[in-house]
């Protein structure tokens, strides 16, 4: 679980108002199961009226919950993206002139210079370039993960039927 889904699940909480109107809609929705539609006509209709603005009331609250949810989720979003902006700048100010890994330059020879960008030495590969490297390796592993994830659910989820027709 993401810190995202954490804060989110945090603030995500339905309210006794909520709570209320999802109850009491249920509690009418039995009393209309137990109306007769043709007998108690008037009746049958005054629950169904009183049934339909609860339900309005009650879409009404959750849009305004969703929307607010999005907000905190954009907030929160943005915040983790500046700390670890703010992060990575830290780090390759404070690390600017030391090399993550030194080789022997035969060994990086076509790319050597680039690697060494932008304040180390021929056959070392500098903090800003490591960092470029990791992010795009975890990218690239992360959307082959959720590939993957994505077509064992699509598999799971195929009709047996269907895989014997073909």
């Amino acid at each position: 679980m993401s810190i995202v889904a954490k804060v989110m699940k945090l603030v995500n909480r339905e309210d006794t108002n909520q709570k209320l109107l999802a109850s009491e809609m249920a509690l009418i929705r039995k009393q209309i199961k137990g109306v007769n539609m043709v007998d108690q006509f008037a009746t049958y209709a005054r629950l169904n009226r009183k049934l339909n603005a609860l339900t309005d009331k009650y879409k009404e609250k959750m849009n305004a919950r969703t929307t607010a949810n999005q907000k905190v989720r954009m907030c929160v979003q943005m915040g983790l993206q500046a700390v670890v902006g703010i992060s990575c700048l830290w780090l390759v100010y404070q690390h600017r002139s030391f090399p993550v890994v030194s080789l022997d330059p035969d060994l990086l020879w076509p790319i050597g210079g680039i690697l060494a960008m932008p304040s180390c030495q021929v056959g070392e590969i500098s903090v800003l370039v490591w960092l470029g490297m990791t992010r795009t390796v975890s990218r690239k592993l992360s959307q082959y993960i959720t590939n993957v994830r994505q077509s064992a659910a699509n598999a799971a989820s195929l009709d047996p039927l269907s895989i014997a027709l073909d």
